[in-house]
């Protein structure tokens, strides 16, 4: 909830920034549409810069490709679901809170790129140690059985 609460107050800050100015009912609602991103269409954005698609998302927090489009189109969520949807996208609450909208620039894009190549170069190395484990599991197995079937003849 502290997320969508914290949403809530951006909002009701710009309604009475509205309500206390000229701006007629028409601009101001021009205005609403222009300004305020809603947690939904965060993110939607950032799960498409992510290179995910709705289904992609659903499958990794265990939700409807169906719940996922809602989401993103209304911006309702329950703290839970949107915890899970943060773990997802591998963002803080802060960073879904502050962002604004705009795609990464070039040094952002470039220092996102190098955090994602370094936890990628990590999940090889374990996994290259990983096979490497396995590789040795299955000889030591194999002499294991030899060793069985020498005796049972």
């Amino acid at each position: 909830m502290k997320a969508v609460l914290i949403i809530n107050c951006h909002l009701a800050n710009i309604i009475v920034f509205l309500t206390t100015t000229n701006i007629s009912p028409s601009s101001q609602h021009k205005f609403m549409q222009k300004r305020v991103l809603h947690i939904g269409k965060k993110i939607k954005m950032l799960r498409a810069f992510k290179g995910l698609t709705q289904e992609d998302l659903a499958k990794k927090i265990n939700k409807t490709r169906s719940m996922v489009s809602f989401i993103e189109q209304t911006g309702k969520t329950n703290h839970y679901t949107l915890m899970a949807i943060l773990k997802a996208l591998n963002i803080s609450e802060s960073e879904i809170e502050s962002f604004d909208g705009k795609v990464f620039g070039p040094n952002e894009l470039e220092a996102f790129y190098k955090t994602e190549l370094e936890l990628i170069k990590q999940k090889l190395e374990t996994l290259i140690k990983e096979n490497e484990a396995l590789k040795e599991l299955i000889v030591s197995q194999k002499k294991l059985i030899a060793l069985h079937e020498k005796k049972r003849k």
